[in-house]
Parts: structure tokens; sequence; C-alpha cells
């Protein structure tokens, strides 16, 4: 995001976001193409992924002047994204596994505790890598 700001207009609430069209036209063309990146965002638990540009650029209000068209929802970021999601979400929830295993109350590595296991993320990660 490269500004915005919350408005209050005749009691709505509105979120204005301002954003660098080549920025939006870059991350746009990479996701037709099944590309994109997942990026650390306060508020987003899963992250925020580089095609949401796309999908605000197709639901977009504009206020002034023109943008382009976001066209249909590319296949190739539905078959990347199908691979991709599922891979994220398994790490995460063996991630969250091991850590409640070994009574880890943070993700903050602390030491490995006498008698408990730590391998469940490492077999996670071996199994995905293998395609089981």
């Amino acid at each position: 995001m490269n500004g915005g700001a919350w408005l209050r207009l005749e009691g709505t609430k509105v979120d204005v976001l301002l954003r660098d069209l080549d920025v939006v036209s870059h991350w746009s063309s990479q996701a037709r193409r099944g590309v994109w990146e997942l990026d650390a965002l306060l508020g987003y638990l899963a992250g925020l992924p580089a095609y949401s540009l796309m999908a605000e650029l197709a639901l977009s209000r504009i206020v002034s002047g023109r943008l382009p068209e976001a066209g249909d929802y590319p296949e190739a970021l539905s078959q990347s994204g199908a691979r991709r999601w599922p891979l994220h979400a398994g790490f995460s929830l063996a991630h969250a596994r091991m850590r409640a295993e070994s009574g880890a109350t943070s993700s903050a590595p602390s030491g490995r505790r006498p008698g408990r296991s730590s391998s469940t993320l490492t077999d996670w990660c071996a199994s995905a890598g293998s395609g089981s």
C-alpha cells in the first residue's frame, strides 16, 4: 500500500487505498501466469498474497481517472493456488502441533524438553516434499 486513509462520508466508513499502478500492473501480470508472493501483513494470519492487488483492481470503485481492466480469473493462478495453499496450511498446522506437543506457548525457540519429540514438523516436511 502506498497510502490511504479511513474516512467517514455521510456516516459511512470508507477505506481509501492508494496503490502504485506500476506495482499493481506487475503483480496482475504475474498472477495471470500463476506466480505470486505471500507477504506478511498485520491482521492477516495467513499473509496477504500479491494477487490480491488484481482482485482489488477488479473490485475497485474508481474515484478519478482510469484503470486497466483486471480481466477474468486466471486458470494458472487457480492451479498454483491449489498446489500452494494446502502446503502452507499443512505446514502451519504441523508447526502448531509440534509446539503444542512440546508445551511451548509461543513459536520462539525454547530448547528441547527431555522426553518430548520434536520430529512432527520434520516428518511433515519430509512427507510434503516426497508428495505423500
